[in-house]
């Protein structure tokens, strides 16, 4: 079934697209979207030439490198959507490197039937429904995500049923293959939800969850993950977000591992084209359930960000940030050398199309 579901997007997506002659936007509904990003990160000491584990995204230090180069092609009409997205740059080459093959460069494949004007069905691959950070740089406040965004998933695969109310408060239900995965590793079922609305101009909320069996069948370990997050406009220069995630994982009937994360953002507009963005942030994943460390048992993360945005026009925004991480444990290894902290330096140039 979770095949059958995974291959309509892509068959669907081609009998209406590649017959015809132009990929240019035209009065059918199609349209053409491109984004890149160029990046260039220094590393103070200690430095490796890649950031630890738990860091997907920027990864390589000292090189200029690209993070992410995406192409997405989609055609709409009154009652579908269809979209696809492919992909290349060290996000994809990291963040999917347990996916087969191609999949390493699909974005996303999905397509939306509307069937009324509150509710929606989506399948295929389309980006997560958990978290308020996305894997284009842009669109996030600081330059360098954060903890809880890197160990949470970036895309799933599977059915997603939504219902919007007349005051844009928006309810999923989603029936998954697993946590971040595009080819299922298990025969175990896994639901998400969402809940997400504002409250006045100022307040918006989202609530995500997750449930399902991560790992292969013979192991069953249930993983349960829950992620909050709410954002208060003060006023039209300054905005602020809170981040909160907790998650479990249950591998035996006695005994459950936890980690949990928060982050604080804030940004600042100067002006239309300078923005200032800052980050405090703890993570502690102490049994190693997403990520490993050198210390048996790893203390939390912690860590603090400040970036700098300038748009010098539509098509381009040019981003620098300093961050710092600590922890009382040894996080990586540089050199055959545990540290328990990093700082870099990193510069941005990305590019619309």
């Amino acid at each position: 079934m979770k095949r059958i579901l995974l291959t309509m997007p892509f068959l669907l997506i081609a009998l209406n697209l590649f017959s015809q002659d132009s990929l240019e936007k035209k009065p059918n509904g199609f349209s053409l979207h491109g984004y890149a990003d160029l990046y260039y990160q220094h590393a103070i000491q200690p430095a490796g030439k890649e950031n630890p584990t738990f860091i997907y995204n920027f990864k390589v230090n000292g090189a200029l490198r690209q993070n992410l180069a995406l192409m997405q092609l989609d055609h709409s009409t009154e009652k579908w959507k269809a979209a696809i997205s492919l992909m290349n740059g060290d996000y994809s080459r990291y963040n999917l490197s347990s996916e087969p093959g191609f999949l390493r460069h699909v974005y996303e494949a999905s397509l939306t039937c509307y069937l009324n004007k509150k509710w929606s069905i989506q399948a295929g691959i389309f980006p997560s429904h958990i978290g308020y950070e996305t894997a284009i740089s842009s669109s996030n406040w600081n330059l360098g995500r954060s903890l809880v965004a890197e160990n949470s998933p970036y895309y799933e695969t599977g059915l997603k049923l939504n219902y919007t109310s007349q005051n844009n408060w928006s309810f999923d239900l989603l029936f998954l293959n697993g946590w971040q995965h595009i080819k299922d590793n298990n025969r175990e079922p896994a639901l998400g939800t969402h809940i997400q609305g504002s409250i006045g101009k100022k307040l918006e909320f989202s609530s995500a969850g997750f449930i399902g069996a991560e790992g292969a069948d013979s192991i069953k370990q249930l993983r349960i993950f829950h992620d909050f997050f709410c954002t208060w406009k003060k006023d039209r220069k300054n905005e602020f977000t809170f981040i909160i995630d907790i998650g479990a994982e249950k591998n035996d009937p006695d005994h459950s591992r936890f980690w949990w994360g928060t982050a604080l953002l804030y940004r600042h507009h100067f002006s239309e084209r300078w923005k200032l963005g800052s980050k405090a942030e703890i993570f502690s994943d102490p049994d190693h359930v997403l990520f490993t460390t050198p210390s048996p048992r790893a203390k939390p993360i912690s860590g603090f960000a400040l970036n700098l945005d300038y748009l010098p026009c539509k098509w381009l925004i040019i981003r620098t940030e300093a961050r710092f991480l600590y922890s009382g444990s040894a996080m990586a290894n540089f050199n055959t050398q545990p540290v328990d902290h990093i700082a870099n330096f990193l510069t941005c140039l990305a590019f619309y199309l």
